[in-house]
């Protein structure tokens, strides 16, 4: 098992009456889950359900949508924390793609010399808005039933706990997060908006579906890759690279030392 769909009420139900057995369901995924983690998830869930709670209050429709927890991507190491799935206002399908970050507040915490980076704890990683950037794009790019359906997939960053947000925000890192929001537990208002801004309905067929879905690349393409970073240290060899290679091309890449 990879992964765990709730419609939006019961999840919140669950996590009100008893999250301890949701935890435990939800360790039986597929890979190691360390306790760190589960800690992470009995921190987190309230909040989130407690956005979700309000998200219900404006849209009665919303309770009826549905919570992936823990979505493996088709074909790849990756998992989503949690993925709403529904309909829009439009009543085209939808997917938002929700980083969760269970994160205290750090007052070392500077933005990384490149787009993309954050230095924590004296060591460079990658920004959450670009970790959910790379979620959407992949989907976008790859997923079978984005591709067939035509889904819209959106997402964002939850920080669970308050946090300063202003070094996340902070160049090179500002168009970024301008495109690939930041909400924490001060803003769970905004979060709210956010999510009834693009979710209405819910729709229990095409949620079974979307979490199904398998890689799909065009047949006439041997190798395809989406925004490549590479860094050592301050310098970024190979700075979103994204490239194609189709069947009877013969290609040659020329970068910097270390690029390749």
């Amino acid at each position: 098992m990879t992964t765990r769909v709730y419609k939006v009420s019961d999840f919140c139900d669950r996590v009100t009456n008893n999250i301890h057995a949701l935890i435990d369901d939800l360790s039986q995924i597929s890979r190691h889950v360390s306790q760190e983690e589960k800690i992470a998830w009995k921190q987190s869930f309230p909040e989130v359900a407690s956005v979700l709670s309000m998200s219900m209050a404006q849209n009665k429709g919303l309770a009826d949508a549905h919570v992936a927890l823990e979505y493996k991507l088709p074909s790849v190491s990756f998992w989503c924390d949690l993925v709403l799935i529904g309909r829009n206002k439009e009543n085209e399908k939808q997917a938002i793609i929700l980083e969760l970050k269970n994160w205290q507040e750090n007052s070392k915490d500077t933005p990384g010399c490149f787009e993309g980076l954050m230095i924590r704890h004296g060591a460079s990683q990658q920004h959450p808005a670009d970790q959910v950037k790379g979620y959407i794009e992949f989907c976008r790019h790859f997923h079978s039933v984005v591709l067939e359906q035509n889904v819209n997939v959106d997402g964002c960053v939850f920080f669970t706990q308050r946090i300063n947000l202003e070094p996340y925000k902070s160049a090179p890192n500002n168009k970024l997060t301008g495109e690939y929001l930041l909400f924490d537990t001060m803003l769970k208002g905004d979060l709210c908006h956010f999510i009834c801004d693009r979710l209405s309905v819910g729709d229990e067929e095409f949620a079974k579906t979307f979490v199904k879905g398998y890689y799909k690349q065009d047949k006439k393409i041997l190798l395809q890759a989406e925004q490549i970073c590479k860094t050592f240290d301050t310098t970024r060899a190979v700075d979103h690279v994204s490239l194609e290679l189709c069947r009877g091309e013969i290609r040659g890449l020329i970068g910097e030392n270390g690029s390749g």
